[in-house]
C-alpha cells in the first residue's frame, strides 16, 4: 500500500498544475478583455474623428470639393489622427456622386499589449461617416410663420375648425417646447389641417395629436428657426402722421370712433382712441390708418373693404393708460365680408396689418361667412397670439405672429401667396451614414 503522504504530495502537485492551467486561462481572459476594452475606446475616438471630419468637410460642399477634402483632413489630425503617426485617411467627395456629400474613413493599426502573450500582435481598427448637406432652403415658403421660440401649443387647433392652406404656403414653427402633453404644435378635437406646402417645426421641439381629426402632411423638422422677415421695418409713428378727419378723439383727449348706420366712408391718418365698425357698409380709403389707443374692432354684417389700406395698431404716446389710450385688440368678427387689400407700394408695401410689439393683445379673426372672397396682404402680430375663429376665406394671406390658435367650427381658407420671402430651412449639414 501507498504511504499517505506520498499520495498527499501527488496529489498537491497535480492541483498546482491545474491551479497554473487556469490561472493562465483566467490571465488570457483579462488580458483580452483589458486590450478589447481598449480597441473599443479606439473605435468610438475614431468615429468622434471621422464624424467631425465629415461635418467639417461637407460645409464647403458644393462649392469646392478640394477645400472639403483639405477640411476633412484638418479635423481628423486635430483628433489625433494623421499620416504621419500611421492612420490612414480616406475622404471621398462627392460621394456617390453626390455633390453635397462627402465620406470619411479612418484607418489604425492597434497593437495589442497583453494579448501578445498569446501570439496576437495588432489588428486594424476603422470608423467611417458620411455627411450630407440639404440646400438652403427646401423649396418651401411660409403662409404661417409662427415666431415664439419656446411656447408650448404656439401652433394650437381645436374643436371642429378645419384650415385650409392652398397655393404651395407652408407652415413654419419656431418653438422648441418639447412637452408630451402638446409640444410645440398641438392639434386636438376633430380639426383637420390641410397644407399644401407641408408643416415644419424646429427640431428641437415636438408635436402631438388627439381627437379624430389629423396634420396633413404631418409635421417635419427642420434644423434652423426662420427668422423674422418683417423685423427691421419701421412702424410708423402717430405724430408724423396727420389726424384723420374722422377720428373720434385727440392726442390730449383720446376718444373711441363708433361707426354706426347704414354707410359710412373713413379717411386715413391717425385715429385717437381707434375705431369700433358696426355700420353694415363701410369703405376704408387708400392710405395708412394708425390706432392710437383704443384697436380696431368691427362686428357688423355688412361689407366692411378698403384698397390698399395699411393698419397698424399701437396706443396713445401720450395716454398709453387712458381707457381710449390703451393699446386695444384688433378684432375682426360677425358675419361681414371683410375685403381689405395692401399697399402696392411704399414702406408698407404688401402689409395689411401690424400690430405693435409692445401690445399682447391677441388678434382676432370671428368670421362665419365666405368672407367674400377674403382680403390679401400679410398679418404681422410678431408678440401677440393670432386667434382664427369660425369658418370662410380670409383670402391671400400670409401670418407673422407670435403664436396662433384655430378653434370654433367651420372651415377656413387661406390662399397663401409670397408678399414677402420667408423660407423655410432645409436640415443643414448632417451626418447621414
Amino acid at each position: 500500500m501507498e504511504p499517505i503522504n506520498a499520495r498527499g504530495r501527488r496529489e498537491s502537485g497535480q492541483v498546482l498544475i491545474m491551479f497554473l492551467l487556469a490561472f493562465g486561462v483566467l490571465m488570457g481572459f483579462v488580458a483580452m478583455s483589458i486590450d478589447v476594452g481598449m480597441i473599443l475606446q479606439e473605435r468610438r475616438s475614431l468615429q468622434n474623428a471621422a464624424d467631425a471630419a465629415a461635418l467639417a468637410g461637407v460645409s464647403e460642399l458644393p462649392d469646392s470639393p478640394g477645400a472639403a477634402t483639405a477640411n476633412a483632413l484638418e479635423w481628423a489630425e486635430n483628433n489625433g489622427y494623421t499620416g504621419e503617426n500611421g492612420a490612414i485617411i480616406t475622404v471621398n467627395t462627392p460621394y456617390q456622386g453626390d455633390p453635397n456629400s462627402v465620406e470619411v474613413i479612418i484607418e489604425v493599426e492597434m497593437p495589442f499589449i497583453f494579448a501578445r502573450a498569446l501570439g496576437l500582435e495588432s489588428t486594424d481598427v476603422s470608423a467611417r461617416a458620411v455627411a450630407g448637406i440639404a440646400p438652403a432652403t427646401i423649396g418651401n415658403n411660409a403662409a404661417i410663420l409662427i415666431l415664439n421660440e419656446h411656447e408650448c401649443s404656439a401652433f394650437q387647433m381645436v374643436g371642429t375648425t378645419d384650415l385650409s392652406i392652398t397655393n404651395s404656403g407652408a407652415i413654419m414653427v419656431n418653438s422648441d417646447c418639447d412637452s408630451e402633453q402638446n409640444g410645440a404644435i398641438n392639434k386636438g378635437g376633430s380639426s383637420v389641417a390641410t397644407v399644401e406646402g407641408g408643416i415644419f417645426y424646429y427640431e428641437d421641439g415636438s408635436w402631438s395629436i388627439s381627437g379624430s381629426g389629423a396634420l396633413d402632411p404631418e409635421p417635419e423638422t427642420v434644423s434652423y428657426r426662420t427668422s423674422d422677415p418683417l423685423a427691421g421695418l419701421t412702424p410708423p409713428y402717430p405724430y408724423v402722421v396727420d389726424t384723420s378727419p374722422d377720428s373720434g378723439g385727440t392726442v390730449a383727449d383720446p376718444k373711441t370712433l363708433n361707426v354706426n348706420g347704414a354707410a359710412a366712408t373713413l379717411h386715413p391718418g391717425v385715429y385717437w382712441g381707434g375705431m369700433q365698425i358696426q355700420a353694415e357698409n363701410v369703405t376704408l380709403l387708400p392710405g395708412t390708418y394708425i390706432m392710437a389707443g383704443g384697436g380696431f374692432a368691427a362686428s357688423s354684417s355688412g361689407t366692411i373693404s378698403g384698397d390698399e389700406v395699411f393698419i397698424y395698431n399701437t396706443f396713445d404716446p401720450e395716454k398709453p393708460n387712458a381707457p381710449d389710450g390703451k393699446c386695444g385688440p384688433i378684432d375682426l368678427r360677425g358675419s361681414a365680408a371683410y375685403t381689405f387689400t395692401a399697399p402696392t407700394s411704399g414702406a408698407y408695401k404688401d402689409v395689411l396689418f401690424w400690430q405693435d410689439e409692445a401690445c399682447t393683445n391677441a388678434v382676432r379673426i370671428a368670421g362665419s361667412g365666405d368672407g367674400g372672397g377674403g382680403s390679401s396682404g400679410i398679418f404681422y402680430v410678431s408678440s401677440a397670439e393670432l386667434e382664427l375663429v369660425g369658418g370662410g376665406d380670409l383670402g391671400a394671406l400670409q401670418m407673422i405672429v407670435d403664436t396662433i390658435k384655430i378653434g370654433g367650427g367651420g372651415v377656413i381658407n387661406i390662399s397663401y401667396y409670397p408678399y414677402v420671402d420667408i423660407p423655410v430651412p432645409g436640415h443643414g449639414p448632417k451626418l447621414v451614414e
